[in-house]
């Protein structure tokens, strides 16, 4: 009797721990919505640095943020008007949608450029995809690279990765 008992005890314990795969969440590439890159601006920033943009990736999700950047990229009087005129009449609902964007050292000679390639939502996590499509070396003007996309407002932590 003791082991008719245990066995079924082991048996519903058993069954309790089996996997459920219906709950498992199957990771989902996302559309991006490009806003501005740096062809829209003739490969890059046009303020030699100044404008005090790092080479980083940010993740906008407020409209202050967002002008923040505006203001950064305006630093000087000229030479930024496309990408200006680009972003202060982009509609983004920060309800709905956040921006990622991506900006490259400052490069020396023209014809780079920093890309999104690819976003991912997993479960816990979004995994943003960077890589440098274009390698440079054209005319000598100095440029920043970017990249700024909208992709649909997800409330996870954004993790940027290089591309293999």
């Amino acid at each position: 009797m003791k082991k008719i008992l245990i066995i079924a005890c082991l048996s519903v314990g058993l069954m309790a721990c089996s996997s459920d795969d219906a709950n498992e969440f199957e990771p989902t590439t996302l559309e991006i919505n490009t806003i501005a890159h740096s062809e829209i601006t003739y490969d890059g920033l046009a303020g030699a640095g100044q404008e005090g943009i790092l080479q980083e990736n940010k993740v906008i999700s407020t409209v202050l943020d967002w002008q923040g950047l505006i203001d950064d990229i305006d630093y000087l009087e000229g030479g930024n008007e496309p990408i200006l005129t680009v972003l202060q009449n982009v509609s983004v609902d920060f309800q709905q949608e956040e921006i990622l964007a991506v900006f490259d050292e400052v490069k020396t000679t023209g014809g780079y450029s920093i890309d999104i390639v690819n976003v991912v939502e997993h479960e816990k996590k979004v995994v943003v995809t960077i890589d440098r499509l274009k390698k440079g070396g054209d005319a000598t003007v100095i440029t920043q690279p970017f990249h700024i996309v909208k992709i649909p407002k997800l409330n996870k932590p954004v993790a940027f990765v290089a591309a293999n």
